[in-house]
């Protein structure tokens, strides 16, 4: 029997139920209407929501009503104008139907600004494609129209730096255009810039691919500052050819191993590339202790229990402050928070601490992550959808990335915590860090 249209009614108006379960059901549900207006609005008002989970539910829906939310998300001023992530996926679903039309659609607005057309690369390049691939006449002329609007304003020396910067972001992605974008990016890495401009700098440079960023971070290596080198050294990270750029500069000692901190050996000793991991351990063997227990066990006489809280309180913030907080003393969050571990015992903290791949907490491996475009990633998986997955870097910022995009998730077998505490922080030092842990009535 079929249900009537009162049923069907009863069944769109449970798009404003209360119950989040309710929802995300209809939202599976829907995909099994067949199209109509109302299912569409239906449709729209999940998505409004912005709930990744619902979202994700809603796409699994989305091929029998493409059209209809084709149009809701295209249409200026309609309900999900603006938001880029559905028109994204919408885009992608798009070129997977070959349908042209739709997708030049979608993505013409993009067109009107840097930031657009670099989406727009981005979805591109993820699936093989390039702008010359487009075939809808209009929107190839709209990209080859910022582009060339993109060109005189780096060109433009009256221009501001940062409008400047934001064009060689687009610049640089593109043949042809290239060589003058790169030059004007790696002209930033001074000390006379700003942090800032410093790091969207090295933005533009990692997303070029370009096989000259190497030599350029090289060249400009010697005149930056200690965070300007720590942002150099994660743009080395980010492609396997650069990474072993990377480890020659390390062996000639034109960068020396001691400024490649705990976190950078764990990802260049950890690299999926069997050749880098082999380079990497020969590089750092000779600062490395035999066994972490022979570590732990030098350590010991911290545990005796007489550490100053106030003076951990400065160890803290020199070794930990980095990727954890603790209570109201603000850090980052790529750990957990250290409040949380006032109770553990003594002995504990300091295995955890000194061999943190002994006990790894669920959430809190490692993986490595490699895009369709070539790019590496490292860090934790914070979040998973149907469609995606968040993923929070070393840096404690977050990246979402559809699943479409990603060309192979391999777990790194070790805690994102790196081993090597011990040669910043000293057996004295390791007492008073374990007193404020411990420090329970003293959160903060």
């Amino acid at each position: 029997i079929r249900p009537g249209p009162e049923i069907g009614r009863a069944v769109l108006a449970l798009a404003e139920d209360p119950d989040a379960a309710v929802r995300l059901q209809l939202a599976f549900t829907l995909g099994e209407r067949p199209a109509s207006p109302e299912v569409t609005a239906a449709l729209v008002a999940l998505l409004e929501e912005g709930n990744p989970f619902l979202e994700a539910a809603v796409f699994s829906s989305a091929l029998p009503h493409f059209e209809g939310l084709v149009k809701a998300v295209s249409s200026e001023g309609g309900d999900l104008d603006g938001m880029d992530d559905p028109r994204r996926q919408l885009a992608a679903m798009a070129l997977s139907r070959n349908d042209p039309a739709s997708f030049a659609r979608l993505v013409a607005s993009w067109t009107e600004t840097v930031p657009g057309a670099l989406r727009l690369l981005d979805l591109l390049e993820a699936r093989g494609m390039s702008p010359d691939d487009l075939e809808s006449p209009e929107l190839a002329g709209a990209f080859v129209a910022r582009v060339d609007a993109a060109r005189g304003t780096l060109e433009d020396e009256a221009k501001p730096t940062e409008v400047r910067i934001e064009a060689a972001h687009l610049l640089v992605r593109l043949d042809g255009n290239r060589e003058e974008a790169l030059a004007f990016l790696a002209g930033r890495l001074t000390p006379a810039s700003p942090p800032e401009e410093i790091a969207r700098s090295l933005e533009g440079l990692r997303s070029s691919a370009a096989d000259e960023v190497p030599g350029l971070l090289l060249e400009a290596w010697p005149g930056l500052s200690p965070a300007a080198r720590r942002g150099v050294l994660d743009v080395f990270l980010a492609r396997p050819s650069w990474t072993g750029r990377l480890l020659a500069a390390i062996e000639s000692g034109t960068i020396p191993a001691r400024d490649i901190d705990p976190t950078l050996r764990l990802q260049l000793t950890k690299h999926p590339s069997r050749g880098h991991r082999e380079t990497a351990a020969r590089l750092f063997a000779a600062n490395a202790e035999s066994t972490r227990a022979e570590i732990v066990a030098r350590y010991r006489p911290a545990l005796a229990g007489n550490g100053d809280p106030a003076k951990g309180k400065a160890i803290f913030q020199k070794a930990c402050l980095a990727c954890h907080r603790r209570g109201e003393t603000a850090g980052g969050e790529i750990g957990p928070d250290l409040a949380a571990v006032s109770d553990h015992p003594a002995e504990k903290l300091l295995t955890n601490i000194l061999d943190p791949n002994l006990d790894i907490q669920p959430g809190y491996h490692a993986y490595h992550c490699e895009l369709k475009t070539g790019e590496q990633l490292f860090g934790l998986i914070a979040g998973e959808t149907a469609s995606g997955i968040t993923f929070k870097l070393v840096d404690g910022s977050s990246r979402t990335l559809l699943r479409t995009d990603i060309a192979q998730l391999r777990s790194a077998g070790v805690s994102l915590m790196p081993e090597g505490l011990e040669a910043t922080v000293t057996v004295e030092e390791m007492a008073d860090l374990l007193a404020f842990l411990r420090d329970g009535n003293k959160p903060g």
